[in-house]
């Protein structure tokens, strides 16, 4: 089925006003990627432009619809690919559901932007993100949730998150017994790896970090994160593209952030 994709994600903020020249080196960068699926955070008025030059190059692009002055945009290669379910949260996530075209297999991408400012409001969006998942995959065949009846409140990812413990109701672990659906979430978290925020992630929700710890922000903090789950193997890859921030070949105070991912059905039943 699904197997031996590249996933990235890239907040496109600058500092500076968007301009025609700009838009078009961040799709020089976004190209020299040579992603199937690509997850940007921070587009904003004027990104259409870079619609137009991914669609010419045979992506489509799917886009929260809300008048929001930043959000969030998933392209993905439509040779590739079909969307067959998205849900947008009021706050800046977007979750789709890919169809393989060739073989049928099934991907969950959460392309989200955490609030930077406010870590009660972070946490609060971890745990309303999850959410969304976890219902939609319950009514699904293939996928299971243990203690899907269950909710994780945001309430007990805090204290989670302040106590380094296992949350007691679970973060609703995933099984696939048909194994059918792979699970990818990334985007700006906005927390450094490895701080409280980023365990709660990989140990209440069970989910494995994928890049490694490097500074992805002009700050000299690693907050943009690639998550898998624990069924889908993932190697980060390092040198897609020049480093740097806010220089000719990188017009953001981000790196993208890239990794090759070997999905489920390829590796057969053992």
């Amino acid at each position: 089925m699904l197997c031996d994709y590249r996933i990235a994600t890239y907040n496109l903020l600058c500092p500076r006003q968007s301009t025609e020249s700009r838009l078009r080196i961040v799709h020089s960068l976004l190209m020299a990627l040579q992603a199937h699926i690509i997850a940007v955070q921070e587009y904003h008025r004027g990104c259409e432009l870079l619609d137009e030059l991914l669609e010419g190059d045979g992506y489509g692009v799917i886009k929260q619809n809300k008048s929001h002055e930043r959000i969030v945009a998933t392209y993905y290669r439509r040779d590739l690919f079909s969307p067959i379910w998205q849900q947008a949260n009021k706050s800046r996530m977007l979750v789709v559901e890919f169809r393989e075209n060739r073989d049928g297999g099934n991907l969950i991408v959460m392309n989200c932007h955490l609030d930077a400012l406010d870590r009660p409001a972070r946490i609060r969006q971890l745990a309303s993100y999850w959410q969304t998942v976890r219902r939609y995959v319950h009514r699904n065949d293939g996928i299971h949730c243990e203690g899907c009846d269950k909710r994780v409140r945001h309430a007990d990812l805090e204290s989670h998150a302040s106590s380094g413990r296992h949350l007691e109701n679970g973060g609703g672990d995933l099984s696939i017994p048909e194994r059918r659906f792979s699970l990818i979430w990334l985007g700006d978290f906005n927390f450094t790896q490895f701080d409280d925020e980023f365990l709660s992630v990989t140990d209440a929700f069970g989910l494995i970090p994928v890049n490694a710890r490097i500074p992805t922000h002009i700050s000299g903090r690693t907050i943009d994160h690639i998550f898998r789950d624990p069924w889908t193997d993932a190697e980060w890859v390092p040198d897609t593209v020049a480093t740097g921030f806010l220089n000719r070949t990188n017009p953001s105070d981000h790196v993208p952030v890239c990794a090759d991912f070997a999905f489920p059905k390829c590796k057969g039943d053992k």
